[in-house]
Formats: structure tokens, sequence, C-alpha cells
């Protein structure tokens, strides 16, 4: 799998983690300010025999919870499909001084982590700048994180 992060002292340490996991991280500016990145991405997904790629749709500057243009530009450009996943957390510690509200896993934990379905990109959506691929995976992660609350609240009103 590779792992698409920022070139800055922060993506450094996100990629020497990667490294450590057997991930190939991939680092590439916080703002564009030419293509050339795709093409090295394509190239380091082909080279890694057709490699699923992770990327955060709301990094690397936020706001939270906002899916950018970058994760749908580069599966177009690589020929794949935006697969969102969601997490949930029990016992944690939030960050909230950040923009990301950045959560932190407490040991022995319940750690719930769900796939969505992949929401296939083509180049026609490019054309609004991905707009309403954007919203459909914010939607379907709001979505599922709202009903995953309520059935834990249910769930903990039963067992009390």
């Amino acid at each position: 799998m590779c792992v698409i992060t920022t070139e800055n002292r922060r993506g450094g340490y996100i990629s020497n983690i990667c490294k450590k996991f057997g991930y190939t991280p991939i680092q590439v500016p916080d703002e564009s300010k030419d293509g050339n990145y795709f093409l090295r991405i394509r190239k380091i997904i082909k080279d890694e025999a057709q490699a699923s790629v992770a990327i955060t749709f709301d990094g690397p500057l936020g706001p939270l919870h906002e899916p950018k243009v970058f994760p749908f530009a580069v599966a177009l450009f690589a020929k794949r499909r935006v697969v969102p996943v969601s997490i949930y957390v029990k016992r944690k510690i939030i960050l909230k001084h950040r923009w990301d509200k950045f959560i932190i896993p407490l040991p022995f934990n319940d750690i719930n982590v769900y796939v969505h379905d992949p929401i296939t990109v083509d180049k026609q959506d490019l054309k609004d700048e991905f707009e309403k691929l954007r919203k459909e995976a914010k939607e379907m992660m709001l979505e599922w994180e709202k009903n995953f609350q309520i059935k834990k609240e249910a769930k903990n009103e039963t067992t009390n």
C-alpha cells in the first residue's frame, strides 16, 4: 500500500512510520505548484504492483470532514476508485486545539472501522472539481458516524 503525505517535517515523520509498517510513502507538496507529482504518484503505484493508495480526505490543512479535490484527482489519474473509511474509537484523547481534532486511542480499546462502498471517479467529475463525489463521500461518512453513535447509545441503554 502507498500512503500519500506532505513534504514537510510532519510528513517526514509519517513517512518513517509508514516505512516501519512496510508501506510505501509518497511525499507531495501541501499546495500544488504544478501537476508533476501526479506522474510520480502514478509511477510509484504502478511499480508497487498496482498498489492501493491511502490519503486523508480532509488533510493536510482542513477544514475537518471536508473532502479535498486531491484524493479524487489521484483516483482519476491513477485509475482507482475512492473508498472512504470511517473509524470510531471508544476511549480516546482528542486534541481539541488542532483543526483535525486528532484522536489518540487509549489502550485496551473498542475501535470500529467501516469501509464504505467504493466511489467511481471519471473525467466528467473533474468539471466541477469532484463536488458531487466529495459531497457524497462526506454524507456517507457522517451518516455512518451518526448511525453508529445511535446504535452505541441504544446498546448502552439496554445493558444498563
